[in-house]
């Protein structure tokens, strides 16, 4: 494989993958508010992908508040116990 711009190339000739593509496919993900690929070259000379990703935080925080609400709906097993043994 080989990494040359804003390409890769494998040692098949037909397969060329757009690092775009990459991070079109990255930004489809629900959590991922922009994405940026890099071909990088480390200090061995070793050619890598690196992807920069930043969270859709919006998304998170709806995540949270719907874990809340969920917590709201049923209450601790703590409590639910206290009533159990109260009760006997």
């Amino acid at each position: 494989m080989s990494i040359s711009g804003a390409m890769i190339t494998s040692q098949d000739p037909r397969y060329r993958i757009e690092l775009g593509e990459i991070e079109a496919q990255l930004l489809l993900h629900s959590r991922v508010k922009d994405a940026v690929v890099l071909a990088r070259e480390d200090r061995g000379g070793e050619k890598r992908l690196t992807a920069y990703l930043v969270p859709d935080l919006a998304a998170r925080e709806s995540r949270l508040a719907a874990l809340d609400e969920n917590k709201l709906a049923y209450p601790p097993v703590r409590d639910s116990l206290k009533g159990a043994s109260q009760s006997t």
